[in-house]
């Protein structure tokens, strides 16, 4: 996780603050899998809220299983719904 800061210009320079935030920056192919079990405490390592930040940027490949329904047809949103409501969780706590 790296240390960003930046500076908001206003009309007079006597009046510009100084932000220092912590953005974390992942992706993860979660394979197909849906997020149970094991899967629940591998998010909490990998978002490693002991030392949390203050914006999360997330990426996920491959939510749904790919199977040839999944690539030609139209996709369940299920899995996506159940990881967005797992990192919710997470990021709450």
């Amino acid at each position: 996780m790296d240390d960003l800061s930046f500076e908001f210009p206003d009309t007079d320079p006597g009046n510009a603050k100084n932000i220092e935030l912590r953005v974390f920056v992942g992706t993860w192919n979660v394979a197909g899998r849906s997020p149970t079990g094991s899967l629940a405490v591998d998010v909490d390592e990998w978002l490693n809220l002991k030392d949390a930040a203050d914006i999360y940027v997330l990426g996920f490949q491959v939510i749904v299983p790919l199977t040839a329904k999944t690539v030609i047809g139209a996709e369940d949103p299920t899995e996506a719904t159940n990881w967005n409501l797992l990192i919710g969780k997470t990021l709450e706590r």
